[in-house]
Protein backbone atom coordinates (compact mmCIF):
# COMPACT_ATOMS: atom_id res chain seq x y z
CA UNK A 1 0.00 0.00 0.00
CA UNK A 2 1.45 3.72 -0.66
CA UNK A 3 2.32 5.79 2.32
CA UNK A 4 0.15 8.59 2.64
CA UNK A 5 0.75 12.00 1.73
CA UNK A 6 -1.00 13.57 4.45
CA UNK A 7 -2.45 12.67 7.59
CA UNK A 8 -4.94 13.21 10.40
CA UNK A 9 -3.28 16.26 12.10
CA UNK A 10 -4.67 14.09 15.83
CA UNK A 11 -2.77 10.85 15.46
CA UNK A 12 -3.65 9.47 19.28
CA UNK A 13 -4.73 11.15 22.69
CA UNK A 14 -3.55 9.59 26.02
CA UNK A 15 -3.70 10.75 29.58
CA UNK A 16 -0.62 11.26 31.24
CA UNK A 17 -0.98 12.22 34.78
CA UNK A 18 -3.55 15.27 34.64
CA UNK A 19 -1.94 16.38 31.38
CA UNK A 20 -3.45 15.54 27.93
CA UNK A 21 -0.90 14.64 25.33
CA UNK A 22 -1.84 14.81 21.56
CA UNK A 23 0.33 13.12 19.23
CA UNK A 24 0.51 14.69 15.61
CA UNK A 25 1.54 13.96 12.59
CA UNK A 26 4.21 16.37 12.50
CA UNK A 27 7.23 14.27 12.70
CA UNK A 28 10.78 15.78 12.39
CA UNK A 29 13.51 13.09 11.36
CA UNK A 30 16.01 13.81 14.11
CA UNK A 31 13.77 15.13 16.82
CA UNK A 32 10.83 12.54 16.76
CA UNK A 33 7.11 13.41 17.00
CA UNK A 34 5.75 16.61 18.05
CA UNK A 35 3.38 15.92 20.96
CA UNK A 36 1.25 18.91 21.98
CA UNK A 37 0.09 19.13 25.73
CA UNK A 38 -3.39 20.50 27.41
CA UNK A 39 -4.44 20.90 30.87
CA UNK A 40 -7.76 19.08 32.63
CA UNK A 41 -9.60 22.25 30.89
CA UNK A 42 -8.48 21.73 27.88
CA UNK A 43 -5.66 24.88 27.64
CA UNK A 44 -2.47 24.47 25.64
CA UNK A 45 0.35 24.43 28.11
CA UNK A 46 3.36 23.27 25.68
CA UNK A 47 4.57 20.95 22.96
CA UNK A 48 7.88 18.83 22.74
CA UNK A 49 9.12 16.33 20.54
CA UNK A 50 9.15 12.71 21.52
CA UNK A 51 11.75 10.36 19.97
CA UNK A 52 10.61 6.93 19.21
CA UNK A 53 13.71 4.35 18.27
CA UNK A 54 14.46 3.91 14.70
CA UNK A 55 12.03 1.24 13.78
CA UNK A 56 9.33 3.01 14.87
CA UNK A 57 7.49 5.05 12.37
CA UNK A 58 5.84 8.05 14.60
CA UNK A 59 2.84 8.86 11.98
CA UNK A 60 1.38 5.20 13.04
CA UNK A 61 0.92 5.72 16.42
CA UNK A 62 -2.92 5.99 15.97
CA UNK A 63 -3.08 2.80 15.10
CA UNK A 64 -0.79 1.54 17.76
CA UNK A 65 -2.13 0.25 21.82
CA UNK A 66 -0.27 2.79 23.90
CA UNK A 67 0.09 3.58 27.72
CA UNK A 68 2.61 5.46 29.78
CA UNK A 69 3.61 5.11 33.14
CA UNK A 70 5.98 7.09 35.20
CA UNK A 71 8.73 7.49 33.00
CA UNK A 72 7.79 4.04 30.36
CA UNK A 73 5.73 4.32 27.41
CA UNK A 74 4.10 0.92 26.62
CA UNK A 75 3.46 -0.36 22.97
CA UNK A 76 2.83 -3.02 20.36
CA UNK A 77 5.29 -4.07 17.82
CA UNK A 78 5.79 -6.49 14.79
CA UNK A 79 8.92 -8.14 13.94
CA UNK A 80 10.29 -8.48 10.46
CA UNK A 81 8.55 -12.23 11.11
CA UNK A 82 4.83 -10.89 11.86
CA UNK A 83 5.43 -11.79 15.31
CA UNK A 84 3.83 -9.22 17.78
CA UNK A 85 5.52 -8.47 21.38
CA UNK A 86 4.68 -5.83 23.98
CA UNK A 87 7.81 -3.11 24.51
CA UNK A 88 8.56 -0.88 26.77
CA UNK A 89 10.93 2.57 26.09
CA UNK A 90 12.28 4.66 28.64
CA UNK A 91 10.79 8.14 28.06
CA UNK A 92 14.26 10.75 28.97
CA UNK A 93 14.28 14.51 29.01
CA UNK A 94 16.94 15.36 26.46
CA UNK A 95 15.75 19.20 27.44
Amino acid sequence: MPVAKYHDDVQKLLMVKDRLWAFTSTVNKKKGILVDVFDKNGRYIDNFFLKYPQNVIPYQTGYWVNTISDSFIYTVEQDEKGNYAIVKYRIEDKG
